[in-house]
């Protein structure tokens, strides 16, 4: 199934990448893990939960990235899915529910 990311969650992913690259040289690495998880819930969309206390009627799963704090959180379309967010699992939780409205 064809993924496309909202504008604000690809600013993500390359903000964390820049980051873990600054950091401790891991920018190619979060990228491969994105990568990774794209190809996962691009496959089987409908494995993993939904958001834990996220109550809306677009119903938004959760992927946690395996290396990385992060999870893609993603809603399933027809013919597309659509990543929300790049969330790190620490920080300002539902900072990004507003991007909902976005989709509906």
């Amino acid at each position: 199934m064809k993924i496309r990311f909202l504008d604000a969650a690809r600013e993500e992913v390359v903000e964390a990448a820049a980051w873990y690259e600054r950091q401790a040289g891991l920018g190619e690495d979060f990228d491969h893990e994105i990568g990774l998880a794209i190809e996962i819930v691009s496959r089987l969309p409908e494995t993993w939960p939904l958001w834990p206390k996220v109550r809306d009627r677009v119903g938004v799963r959760r992927y946690r990235l395996h290396r990385f704090p992060y999870s893609l959180g993603y809603v399933i379309r027809p013919k597309e899915i659509v990543v929300v967010v790049v969330a790190h699992d620490r920080r300002r939780p539902g900072y990004w529910l507003r991007r909902l409205r976005s989709i509906e």
